[in-house]
């Protein structure tokens, strides 16, 4: 089946659709089924939610403590 090998007709179609087919091609996404691709990046978005997650929650905290941490090495007091 190819129905993702010819460039669609209208300009937003095209615009959407190469990015999609070098991604695809890119990580070999246009050899795995349907269901696979679904599975494979329903996990991906979820571990890439967790990690920005982590970045917004938990990086401001963490940078606040290595400031404090570096003060107190380098300067010798807090």
């Amino acid at each position: 089946e190819h129905r993702n090998a010819r460039a669609p007709k209208s300009a937003l179609a095209q615009i959407l659709w190469r990015p999609w087919v070098w991604f695809e091609s890119t990580f070999a996404l246009s050899m795995l089924e349907d269901w696979e691709k679904v599975l494979l990046l329903t996990i991906f978005g979820s571990l890439l939610l967790l990690v920005i997650t982590g970045l917004f929650k938990y990086l401001p905290q963490h940078i606040l403590i290595m400031r404090s941490r570096a003060a107190y090495y380098l300067l010798g007091s807090e």
